[in-house]
């Protein structure tokens, strides 16, 4: 679905309505529906105040409101895979590539940025694998996290210190039942965009890719790795290991208003790219289980948790799935965030995930979003010629164009809308 309004014309308000109307409508299970948020501004929070109201106090934690903040202790590690796993399935591997050219937009004239991105993936997940004996994984020592040395001492592991690999910890941890805690090694064990970064001065890709950017005269491996250093240094959300956990959380909303700002125009490059890389770690911090299925579990490698990822695949697939993005103007034109969402839109339907866009005029959906919507609702067309774009992309009637047309702004009336299926 996607809703769009000018501003002041109520679309927030109607966004929040068919939140709560989907949230409480009756299910044989009796749980709250999965319902994920990014909101520019508080208005999405309103839902939740609604849920604490009628929540009993032990699932308080159920219904959550985050105003995110671009510092570490809201760092999403995007490179983060499901539990046991040493690397990303293909939906998460869909996003990564997403989220890197956004990261690297000032790369988007090189012909090979997928590329080169796509093999770097590849080896800093082989680098950090600890499959085949691998030297270079990571290794747990004494500091590195003190939650997680309180873990191994509560679970009487025994550990050698700059010896035991984090990945033989999470496998443990999982052994023994302890899931929470090998979720929390587990993010130790794992790459992140520091280590990304460094690896572009590896060997096989510089000979894959030896060209000299046009624009610098450096080489190409050199600029990308640049371009991702830039972002860890301006960053801090995307740049270490992930502290952000919203996972408890079946339905939540987060308010990205201080990490997102209004683009002065379709070139104000800096903005969009920034936007971008904040919007995409937010939707990945909200959604990386939503597309978890029974097809996905095929590529499951590790044989212990395999029955576990089944389990919960068959959990989440019977769960009715709402994802709402509000403000999506501040996303028209960012590199890699359309791609994403269209990812998200078209095969979001087989996994029974809904997905509602708003936005303030037609021109901020891609191409392909219209395409596959199947209901619009307008709050208003606007200035200029918002009717008349209005109907050529919806095959709009005569009668349809002046009822959009005659839409007012809300009064102590209420407000008015026009639905189109």
């Amino acid at each position: 679905t996607l809703i769009y309004g000018p501003p002041r014309y109520g679309k927030s308000v109607a966004i929040g309505e068919f939140n709560f109307d989907f949230i409480i409508k009756p299910r044989a299970s009796g749980e709250l529906p999965l319902l994920k948020m990014i909101d520019v501004g508080p208005s999405g929070g309103g839902v939740i105040n609604l849920l604490h109201g009628g929540l009993p106090s032990n699932l308080a934690r159920q219904a959550q409101h985050r105003t995110i903040k671009n510092t570490s202790s809201f760092c999403v590690n995007n490179f983060d895979t499901w539990l046991c796993e040493r690397h990303p399935v293909s939906s998460q591997k869909t996003f990564l590539l997403n989220f890197l050219v956004s990261v690297c937009a000032s790369m988007k004239s090189y012909p090979s940025l997928q590329g080169i991105l796509n093999m770097a993936v590849d080896e800093v997940y082989q680098q950090t694998t600890d499959e085949a004996h691998n030297p270079r994984c990571k290794r747990y020592k004494v500091g590195l996290s003190p939650a997680l040395d309180a873990m191994i001492s509560g679970a009487n592991f025994n550990v050698e210190d700059g010896v035991t690999t984090i990945w033989s910890l999470v496998d443990r941890f999982f052994e023994a039942g302890m899931i929470d805690e090998a979720i929390v090694a587990q993010r130790y064990a794992v790459p992140t965009l520091p280590d990304l970064a460094s690896i572009f001065s590896n060997e096989g890709i510089q000979n894959a890719y030896p060209e000299m950017h046009e624009g610098s005269g450096q080489p190409v491996t050199s600029m990308v790795s640049r371009a991702v250093r830039e972002a860890i240094d301006a960053f801090p959300i995307i740049s270490g290991i992930t502290q952000l956990d919203a996972s408890d959380a079946r339905v939540c909303v987060f308010d990205v208003k201080e990490i997102i700002k209004t683009p002065a125009g379709p070139d104000d490059f800096v903005t969009l790219q920034a936007n971008a890389i904040c919007y995409l770690t937010m939707m990945n911090a909200l959604l990386r289980d939503f597309f978890f299925d029974e097809a996905s579990v095929s590529e499951v490698k590790s044989d212990i948790a395999r029955d576990y990822h089944l389990q919960r695949a068959r959990s989440l697939t019977a769960t009715e799935k709402m994802v709402v993005f509000d403000e999506k103007h501040v996303l028209k034109g960012a590199p890699g965030a359309d791609e994403q969402l269209d990812y998200i839109i078209a095969t979001g339907p087989k996994l029974k995930i809904g997905v509602l866009i708003g936005s303030q005029v037609l021109d901020d959906a891609s191409q392909k979003s219209k395409e596959l919507a199947t209901s619009v609702v307008f709050c208003g067309a606007g200035e200029g010629d918002g009717v008349s774009k209005a109907a050529r992309t919806f095959s709009m009637s005569p009668r349809c164009q002046a009822i959009l047309k005659s839409i007012s702004a809300p009064s102590s009336k209420g407000a008015e809308m026009l639905m189109k299926n």
